[in-house]
This record gives structure tokens, C-alpha cells and sequence, in this order.
């Protein structure tokens, strides 16, 4: 099963034990949150559209579930790199992308335990 995110409305959607499932979070920062024009932007705009490897959960600075994500070598990803699915910003919540997906731990948490390993970004 491929999870699909869709980056103008932040809704991600797949399959968890048997179920369909879909959590809410967002991705680009500021002005540029959840705009599909702007995935461009670096460090500013949405994730760009396209496929994704989903890698294997892990901790880090932006929270106890991290899931790093890979490009497929299709993808036109505008000179931007690094990207991956994590929690938000305790500090200032709704500011802790700059392109990543920030997604609520229980999602995050649903998307690991999955075992799904493609991600599909869509403007839809």
C-alpha cells in the first residue's frame, strides 16, 4: 500500500491493519504553508510532488518519530533536498516545516508500524 499526502490540503491517506486511515498536518512554512505554487521555494514552499521512499522510523531534534523520506530519481524536486516526515514545533506550533511534512505523532506513528515504505505527494 502507497501512503498518499496531498499538499495543498495537508491530508495524508493509506491503509494501517486493514483499515483506511488519513491524519491532517501540513508542509512549507509561513505565507507558503500547503501552496502547491510554491514548492519551488526552498526552504519555504511545500514538499515537492512525486514519489518517495519512506525510510525507517527514528529520533532526532524534531521528535521521537521521524521518518526520513527519498526522492524517486523521477521527481523534479527544484534543487531541494532533505525532507522528512516529523512532528511540530513544541515552541510555536504550525511553524515546524520548511518543507517537511509535519504530521501528529499517532499518525506518524501509524505510518511506521505500517510497514508501507512509498509515499506519493499529489496537489490535488
Amino acid at each position: 500500500m502507497t501512503w498518499t499526502y496531498n499538499q495543498k490540503t495537508g491530508e495524508i491517506s493509506g491503509n494501517y491493519e486493514g483499515k483506511s486511515y488519513s491524519g491532517q498536518g501540513y508542509s512549507g512554512h509561513g505565507t507558503h504553508r500547503n501552496k502547491p505554487e510554491d514548492q519551488n521555494i526552498k526552504n519555504e514552499g511545500p514538499i515537492p510532488t512525486g514519489t518517495y521512499s519512506i525510510g525507517k522510523e527514528h529520533k532526532g531534534k524534531n521528535g521521537p518519530v521521524i521518518l526520513d523520506l527519498k526522492p524517486h530519481s523521477s521527481n523534479d524536486m527544484h534543487g531541494r533536498s532533505d525532507f522528512q516526515i516529523h512532528g511540530d514545533s513544541i515552541k510555536n506550533p504550525g511553524t515546524g516545516s520548511r518543507g517537511c511534512i509535519v504530521l501528529p505523532r499517532e499518525v506518524r506513528e501509524s505510518i511506521s508500524k505500517s510497514g508501507d515504505s512509498e509515499l506519493k505527494v499529489v496537489n490535488e
